[in-house]
């Protein structure tokens, strides 16, 4: 009783008062000097007062903790590494860029990074960069295009819901497509901090009096009463990190389907990297369940691809053509695993596949389906 009370009180107080107070190194610091502590009460008179003496010396000579070697993302570029020397590893967390914002939040550790070469920004979350200003910019304006787009065929000003703000570019792009007003749901408050530095891409969001963001966690607002939505954007990071996955299953469309009107909107973004083929076929399985009448875009081919659903047929004089139509997603699908929250196997499968070049993979299936119609 006492282990799992310490258990339920230690994790609360770490996640919701001592990472933020603390930070990210601070805590790991403090919890290292507790077990310390704990460990040297349990010796006997002086080697308990030799062992805190040098527990101490210790601690005064650790280095100092480096927000650039957490905010790069490192260990999940590993396989990108020729000399995985800790030598090699610091060099590259400090090589040829600018850290512009640094905060341990409750959610995630965010980080804005700037090349001192070619002025690129980027936006990182635990290390995993998920904005930027530079290869990201085609999927990040045709996910706020493309389904405003097709909503505006039945709708003169669409509304709007975006999930996860990250750069703001996707929320912006909409706006800028003939949204009427966007809501973008944000769980982690220091992404909404973060987003000024993008001002110049997303058309200082924050300052446009069309756009809403709510801090909170999607779901829950999806199921909340509201008015119905046009158009429902969802954009959050990759399903294979931790709470992000029941942003993938059958049970969230649902959710979002059940908020959009009759002849409603739903963008759906889809890793194509380091996600297993099986993973990719059961998203697409799952997402057709909900929504059968959906199109393929790959806005970077090999990299990424929106998973698009309206009412057809689709106007002509979209900034993308789709890749795939309904017909050329279920036979993309085929008989694949399905995702769900009682069964959300893709969390934990997908991690396996992190180091794997799966892109080429899945780029195929999607070309094999195309060329069966």
């Amino acid at each position: 009783a006492a282990n799992t009370a310490g258990s339920v009180l230690g994790s609360a107080a770490a996640g919701l008062w001592a990472l933020p107070a603390l930070g990210l190194g601070g805590l790991a610091q403090a919890v290292a000097a507790l077990a310390g502590l704990g460990a040297f009460a349990a010796l006997p008179g002086r080697r308990a007062r030799a062992g805190l003496l040098i527990g101490l010396l210790g601690g005064a000579l650790l280095p100092g903790w480096d927000p650039m070697l957490y905010a790069v993302g490192s260990t999940l570029r590993l396989r990108e590494f020729a000399d995985t020397s800790p030598r090699a590893i610091e060099a590259f967390a400090h090589e040829g860029w600018a850290l512009r914002f640094h905060e341990d939040g409750r959610g995630a550790s965010v980080a804005v990074g700037e090349s001192l070469r070619s002025g690129n920004r980027w936006l990182s979350l635990n290390g995993k960069v998920d904005a930027s200003t530079g290869a990201d910019m085609p999927t990040q304006v045709l996910s706020g295009r493309l389904p405003v787009a097709l909503a505006r065929a039945r709708v003169a000003s669409p509304e709007v819901g975006v999930v996860g703000l990250a750069s703001g570019v996707t929320a912006a792009e909409a706006l800028q497509a003939g949204a009427a007003r966007v809501t973008v749901l944000e769980i982690e408050p220091a992404v909404v901090r973060a987003a000024p530095l993008f001002a110049d891409v997303n058309h200082g969001l924050l300052d446009d009096a069309r756009a809403q963001v709510i801090v909170g966690d999607a779901r829950a607002w999806l199921r909340r009463p509201g008015p119905p939505l046009d158009v429902w954007i969802s954009e959050p990071s990759n399903p294979w990190i931790m709470g992000v996955n029941n942003l993938f299953t059958r049970e969230y469309w649902e959710l979002a389907r059940a908020r959009l009107r009759p002849d409603g909107v739903m963008c759906q973004w889809v890793q194509l990297y380091s996600l297993p083929p099986s993973a990719f076929r059961g998203l697409v399985r799952t997402f057709l369940d909900v929504f059968p009448e959906a199109w393929l875009f790959e806005t970077i081919p090999g990299a990424d691809a929106l998973l698009i659903a309206a009412p057809g047929p689709l106007p002509p004089d979209l900034p993308l053509q789709p890749r795939l139509d309904p017909a050329g997603l279920r036979r993309l699908a085929g008989l694949s695993r399905r995702n769900t929250d009682a069964d959300p196997w893709v969390e934990f499968e997908a991690p396996r596949w992190l180091h794997r070049p799966t892109a080429a993979q899945n780029a195929a299936l999607i070309e094999r389906a195309a060329e069966a119609r």
